[in-house]
């Protein structure tokens, strides 16, 4: 995801539109996409640190585009609900 951020900042890419044509994808993927990078960036550590070691994956990427709407404390609330059931489904 920071890739696509990076490569749109460097304005390798004119808009969303030109990127998604370029890489294969819906200009509202991209969007979508480029959306997540707006989580905190205690979230997306956070995020990180649980690995992507799952045969199915633990926080999916519609979980957290359900981050998106809310504030930081409730992202954080949120996040350590998805830790929470982690640490019991082990």
């Amino acid at each position: 995801m920071q890739e696509l951020d990076q490569r749109l900042s460097r304005e390798e890419f004119t808009s969303k539109a030109e990127m998604a044509r370029a890489l294969g994808y819906s200009r509202a993927r991209i969007t979508q996409l480029l959306n997540l990078l707006s989580l905190s960036d205690q979230i997306r550590d956070r995020v990180r640190a649980l690995g992507d070691y799952w045969m199915t994956p633990f926080v999916t990427e519609r979980k957290l585009r359900s981050l998106l709407s809310l504030g930081q404390q409730e992202q954080i609330y949120k996040i350590e609900t998805f830790e929470n059931s982690l640490k019991v489904s082990e």
